[in-house]
């Protein structure tokens, strides 16, 4: 994903899609870094997918750096998500570092 501005805070819940198998899903922040390593992980969490009830079907990811992508990571199924909320950035905050060289 890629927001149009400065994000502190991405969170999502899973599909809830009844007698689904166990899967492993990952939702990280990412900051653009430069061409040659173009991200860093700024926060990463996974869970499973197969869980239909909160909190256990929900994905949060925080940084006081703020970031412009975000990334939900399936590792053997097509997935879907819904509810996405996103916390944008303190203005102060909003323009992201230089990517470094």
């Amino acid at each position: 994903m890629k927001f149009s501005a400065p994000v502190v805070r991405v969170a999502l819940t899973t599909d809830r899609c009844l007698g689904e198998k166990r899967d492993l899903v990952r939702l990280s922040a990412l900051k653009f870094t430069s061409a040659r390593q173009p991200f860093t992980i700024l926060a990463i969490t996974e869970a499973f997918d197969n869980a239909t009830t909160k909190p256990d079907n929900r994905l949060e990811v925080q940084s006081t750096t703020p970031f412009l992508f975000a990334l939900f990571q399936c590792t053997t199924e097509r997935e879907g998500f819904d509810d996405l909320e996103i916390e944008w950035a303190p203005e102060a905050a909003a323009v992201p570092a230089k990517p470094e060289k």
